[in-house]
């Protein structure tokens, strides 16, 4: 990668501004000469625009590296890893799912199934809804779900986002297993922020501790446009919003993404290296 005319070294610096975090950053550190510029991530993911920016350092500057080969196998390094899961599975979501659309809860009557016949249930009740989807002159049903084994007696139930065009009576009634809750979707500033963590936490540790897939989804949904640019938040932007994100921090993010409403804007720190790891979520105003 350039930066300008200059080679510059791109660090996982989420990691380590995650970990080490501090509020005694001076402006000697925001503003050091070893940040040659700041990248930045745009992630476009239905009505919201969330923006990562983090700094690009020199080939002189190693210790980001080490800091990283430090923190690798720490818990630390875990949560981050379950942040990055559940960020993917929210943007995703929002991307393909929104006000008339749905959260279905399906559930079990008499002897619970196995996991893996839980699974085969399912299937079979999306064959029925895209045959109803069919009669009705529509596509195969965008769909994300979660199979929850249940904390206290490991019943199996299924958590499931599923995009509108039949009634909520009729995705019931086609369950036809035991008890069925179809709600339309109530979308805030967050989107499908709590939606999206329930039904991972849902999914439960399990399936990561085997290596398992903990969510599963239909092929016709959409990715996240997600662009990247080391020209879009200038170093003294960065600086600016790192040391006073409350009175900087809006005016500049609005300037950048005009029509857009800041909806949440956070900085991480860190008292070992220069620069400042920048999160902000703009939605449609």
């Amino acid at each position: 990668m350039k930066c300008g005319m200059r080679w510059c070294m791109k660090t996982d610096l989420e990691e380590i501004f995650e970990i080490e975090s501090g509020n005694g950053a001076t402006e000697e550190l925001l503003r050091h000469n070893r940040v040659l510029c700041y990248k930045t991530r745009t992630i476009r993911c239905g009505e919201a625009v969330e923006v990562e920016a983090y700094p690009i350092y020199s080939r002189a500057y190693p210790d980001a590296a080490r800091m990283k080969e430090r923190i690798r196998s720490s818990r630390a390094q875990q949560r981050l890893n379950d942040k990055r899961a559940e960020d993917h599975f929210r943007r995703k979501a929002e991307t393909n799912f929104g006000r008339n659309d749905y959260f279905l809860t399906l559930t079990y009557r008499g002897t619970a199934p196995t996991m893996e016949q839980a699974k085969r249930d399912f299937r079979n009740f999306i064959e029925r809804i895209n045959r109803r989807r069919a009669k009705k002159g529509l596509g195969p049903c965008k769909h994300m779900a979660v199979i929850e084994a249940g904390n206290k007696n490991g019943r199996a139930h299924h958590h499931v986002l599923m995009e509108g065009g039949l009634s909520r009576e009729e995705i019931e009634d086609a369950w036809g297993k035991g008890f069925a809750n179809c709600d339309r979707l109530k979308l805030d500033h967050e989107g499908l922020k709590g939606v999206c963590h329930y039904m991972l936490k849902a999914a439960g540790t399990q399936a990561r501790e085997k290596d398992q897939k903990r969510w599963s989804c239909s092929r016709n949904l959409k990715e996240p446009k997600i662009t990247e640019s080391v020209h879009k938040v200038s170093k003294r932007q960065a600086a600016r919003i790192a040391q006073d994100a409350e009175l900087q921090g809006e005016g500049i993010m609005r300037k950048l993404y005009p029509g857009l409403q800041l909806t949440e804007l956070s900085v991480r720190r860190s008292d070992f290296l220069a620069g400042a790891y920048i999160f902000a979520r703009l939605v449609k105003s």
